[in-house]
């Protein structure tokens, strides 16, 4: 019931936590949100907005940081507003350094705590298991921002 993505990207963990942490920045990185208001500070208990736009339809989230380990890990809970009744999502980055500029991401998307029927999760943990991608993903949007940003 969870979609894992890992990739290792040239970046330090501190870069790559100034892309993702702070929750306004989704939309740089996150192909699938329009939107996101900022946080006063990227501390557990934080509370944001979001828009997210899937198959053409708009889902509107409040989100809240749940963790918050600086330059480490950040997980994100977000509560979806739309006639599918999703509910809860939990979305999980973490960095873990392999070399001074390469470091290993980590991006999970659990739709165990959602509203969703059992055998729609289960799809869900099997596509993300044994499917492919398609389409953007956020891992890719994140690499592609590091480009245009080591490139200045």
């Amino acid at each position: 019931m969870k979609i894992v993505a890992k990739r290792d990207l040239k970046a330090s963990p501190q870069e790559l936590w100034a892309i993702v942490a702070q929750p306004g920045n989704m939309p740089a990185w996150n192909p699938k949100c329009v939107r996101a208001s900022e946080t006063p500070t990227i501390n557990a208990g934080e509370t944001f907005t979001a828009l997210y736009e899937m198959k053409g339809q708009q889902h509107e989230a409040v989100g809240d940081i749940l963790r918050s380990e600086t330059n480490r890990e950040i997980t994100f809970r977000y509560n979806l507003k739309d006639s599918a009744g999703t509910g809860t999502i939990i979305e999980t980055l973490s960095f873990a350094p392999k070399t001074d500029s390469i470091t290993r991401v980590s991006h999970s998307v659990d739709f165990s705590k959602s509203n969703l029927p059992f055998w729609v999760k289960l799809l869900i943990g099997l596509i993300g298991r044994f499917g492919r991608n398609v389409g953007a993903e956020p891992l890719q949007g994140v690499q592609d921002l590091l480009g245009t940003v080591n490139k200045s």
